[in-house]
């Protein structure tokens, strides 16, 4: 079943399900028509083609993949950030470029593994089975920890657990991870500066200056 370039009618291969993609002729093309044939054999030993209009089911589908390579394009590019998804059971079933770069795994070592594995430090993981049953209770459910590199060196992980629509039945879920260190480090000096053993620090290393 596929569209071909306006020409002659032509024979092509039958797929198992018994359906033939044929050649439009040029008039049909011009219409932007997708014609799908499947031959039966009847009990009598004559053949009965049914022709199928799949035009609109072949341009939502050529849609679907300009969208499909238009976000891909998005999150490879995307800076800081790291987006993919993991299936029903927890194992990641998408990487790219930015996931790559913010937690150095590479698209082998990250695709099938568990995201607790993934995300992880000190051994624990950073998303449970409580923010699965959140995400699936209330569509997301947030998180934030340190996160621990393959090569041992950390980074402060916030990012967000959400579920994706259930196109086929299991339900798969959306990851967002965002290198926070920076931010966390600002907070917590703040943090520090406004206790009173720190302001009293700060006062002190002012008289000396």
């Amino acid at each position: 079943r596929s569209r071909f370039p306006s020409s002659p009618p032509k024979r092509s291969k039958k797929s198992r399900s018994g359906k033939r993609a044929v050649r439009s002729p040029s008039a049909l093309d011009e219409l932007g028509l997708v014609i799908s044939v499947r031959a039966h054999r009847l009990p009598s030993g004559r053949l009965m083609v049914v022709l199928d209009d799949v035009s609109l089911l072949m341009a939502r589908e050529r849609q679907l993949r300009r969208r499909e390579a238009q976000l891909a394009t998005v999150f490879d590019h995307v800076d800081g950030h790291a987006i993919f998804s993991v299936d029903d059971a927890g194992r990641i079933d998408s990487w790219n470029a930015s996931a790559r770069r913010l937690l150095r795994y590479a698209a082998d070592d990250a695709v099938g593994r568990l995201l607790g594995e993934v995300l992880a430090y000190g051994g624990a993981p950073l998303v449970e089975a409580e923010h699965f049953a959140q995400a699936r209770a209330s569509g997301y459910a947030q998180f934030e920890h340190w996160c621990e590199r393959p090569s041992g060196d950390r980074f402060r992980a916030a990012g967000v657990l959400t579920t994706l629509d259930d196109l086929d039945g299991a339900p798969t879920f959306g990851v967002v991870v965002q290198d926070v260190t920076d931010r966390y480090a600002r907070e917590a000096r703040l943090a520090r500066d406004a206790t009173p053993t720190g302001s009293r620090y700060m006062n002190s290393k002012r008289s000396w200056t």
